[in-house]
């Protein structure tokens, strides 16, 4: 699951989304934050987000720098 950031999504309110995801069986979110060319993901270990530069599934990376590249040859 990635989430991607809007301006109405306080840092409260984004725990709350993530919590909620967890509950209902999501294993993996991503949160990112087109503006600002940053992301996290949601840690159920530590109940928080963590910064990170790739997005990793089981059987699949990708480097964030690749996918803000593609986002930015799509909007061109």
């Amino acid at each position: 699951m990635i989430k991607v950031l809007s301006e109405d999504d306080s840092l409260p309110l984004l725990f709350k989304k993530c919590r909620n995801y967890v509950r209902i069986g999501m294993k993996l979110i991503f949160i990112v934050n087109p503006e600002s060319r940053d992301a996290w993901q949601w840690s159920v270990e530590t109940d928080n987000i963590e910064r990170i530069q790739v997005i990793r599934f089981p059987r699949r990376e990708f480097p964030l720098s690749a996918i803000w590249e593609e986002l930015d040859k799509q909007l061109a």
